[in-house]
């Protein structure tokens, strides 16, 4: 299975477009989705630290989560450690558990996925009901993610600008209900 992007993860747990799309503008452009060999494996990310003033319900705190969350996700497809993952996903979260899945079948080929940086340029927190629940609307751009069979690339998933809903509960703890794909349209 080749490694699904942040749209394509939304539509098999929630909903939103789960269109394919293109290449970064940092990558060599081609005309063919065969991935160009590479002489090593990239490095793995480090492991997103908590911030501060996400440590408390409120709308800085929601979107400080939100942010953190969207950080976890890619160090989570990167590494196929999926322990802080689960333990910030709502019982209920479609997208959460479609992350662990697909970490899963990544894992379960032998294979590794590098990329899938999420940059976050804009958050518009809310909150829904006082000290419990808060949504957190995000513009988000996810960069191309490779699949390598060892040091090899096998196959490569575009980089997309998105717009996501973020829905999330805190109790003693933040959770993340849903993420929902609102646009989602590929990076040229």
């Amino acid at each position: 299975m080749t490694a699904t992007v942040l749209v394509g993860l939304v539509a098999a747990g929630c909903t939103g477009d789960a269109t394919p799309t293109g290449p970064t503008a940092a990558e060599t452009r081609s005309s063919t989705a065969t991935p160009t060999p590479s002489a090593s494996l990239p490095a793995q990310p480090v492991f997103p630290t908590l911030p501060a003033d996400a440590g408390a319900p409120s709308v800085q705190g929601a979107a400080a989560f939100a942010m953190h969350a969207m950080r976890l996700y890619t160090y989570t497809r990167n590494t196929a450690d999926v322990s802080e993952w689960q333990a910030l996903s709502g019982p209920e979260c479609g997208f959460c558990g479609a992350v662990e899945e697909m970490v899963g079948v990544v894992g379960a080929s032998g294979r590794t996925l590098r990329g899938a940086d999420v940059e976050v340029h804009s958050t518009s927190p809310t909150e829904i009901s006082p000290g419990s629940t808060y949504s957190v609307t995000m513009e988000v751009t996810e960069s191309e993610s490779i699949e390598y069979d060892g040091d090899q690339p096998v196959a490569r998933n575009p980089s997309t600008r998105s717009t996501l809903y973020v829905l999330l509960q805190w109790d003693q703890a933040w959770h993340v209900l849903e993420v929902d794909v609102l646009e989602s349209e590929t990076v040229a």
